[in-house]
């Protein structure tokens, strides 16, 4: 057991016995890290919204994960664009430790929400990042101030009407999804341990779950259920739009679209479809990965988006 995880003693070592894959990150600083020193809780009115803040620069990046997840998703990322900009990565309302929201669950209850948590922080003007849900609150959210948003990437982003046949898929994974949320935190270290566990609870979002190390899938792991995902899935459900979709002529800022070739949960036709949209866009995709292509290819993610950074902070 390795004593380098001051947060989670008990989660499992990575095995030292297999070499580090070349797409892994080299940089895994988040494992020397005392977590809790880095987290905070933001109250914003009524709302408390758990977070961490790295690093300083002239323009911050606000990272939003997707449904399900919390901040944790952004561990192999976190402190490569620490190094030179801001970085916030918040717990979306009844996710991680962040209660649910007094704006209700709906993707304009996120940005409004996102919007005052911006507010109380002091990020005036600052570049997005968002996975799946997370992507769509961003979107939402740069449509809502676009004056504030300084350029966007978008991970796997949720918010394309899908198929009929795309929808039904996703629908029945989510219902899975779903049936197993409960269990997860409960056996957290008994998942994270065991590859074949890893594969099952992780199959709808990574492509190859068993090769994630086991402290990595430990930490991304909910601590406890989360009270927004059954409420969360339903308002994504009832929130796909083509009209919604028609407005994103309205962003005009750079984005940088990063999309897993492997996505069993939104295939890159939504890729195609989100570049196609967003006039401008850059899109890249990533080999072998699957719906989480920041943590599944850390180090490929994190060149894209630190060139990506690079380029549009001298805009």
């Amino acid at each position: 057991m390795q004593g380098n995880l001051p947060r989670v003693a008990d989660a499992p070592a990575p095995a030292e016995a297999e070499p580090t894959p070349p797409w892994m990150a080299t940089d895994a600083t988040w494992r020397t890290v005392s977590w809790a020193t880095q987290t905070s809780v933001a109250e914003v009115g009524t709302d408390r919204l758990n977070h961490v803040d790295l690093g300083a620069g002239d323009l911050p990046v606000l990272f939003l994960h997707g449904l399900g997840g919390n901040w944790t998703a952004w561990l192999e990322n976190l402190h490569a664009t620490a190094r030179e900009h801001r970085v916030v990565a918040v717990d979306l309302p009844g996710f991680g430790k962040s209660r649910p929201s007094s704006d209700g669950t709906s993707i304009p209850g996120y940005a409004r929400t996102i919007e005052r948590f911006c507010d109380t922080v002091g990020l005036d003007r600052f570049i997005l990042v968002g996975s799946s849900l997370g992507g769509w609150v961003a979107a939402e959210l740069a449509m809502r101030i676009p004056s504030r948003v300084h350029a966007m990437v978008l991970v796997d982003a949720a918010g394309m009407v899908p198929t009929w046949l795309e929808r039904t898929k996703a629908v029945n994974m989510m219902r899975g999804a779903a049936l197993g949320a409960p269990y997860a935190p409960r056996f957290r270290h008994t998942i994270a341990a065991r590859p074949r566990l890893r594969d099952m609870a992780l199959k709808y979002t990574v492509a190859e779950p068993s090769k994630l190390a086991a402290d990595l899938v430990y930490m991304a792991l909910p601590e406890a259920p989360d009270p927004g995902f059954v409420p969360a899935f339903t308002a994504c459900r009832r929130s796909w739009s083509e009209g919604w979709c028609d407005r994103l002529t309205e962003i005009e800022f750079p984005t940088l679209i990063v999309w897993g070739e492997r996505d069993a949960l939104l295939p890159l036709r939504h890729a195609r479809e989100w570049a196609r949209r967003l006039r401008g866009s850059e899109l890249k995709v990533i080999k072998g990965a699957g719906h989480l292509p920041m943590l599944e290819r850390p180090a490929e993610f994190n060149a894209t988006l630190l060139e990506f950074l690079g380029r549009v902070n001298d805009r």
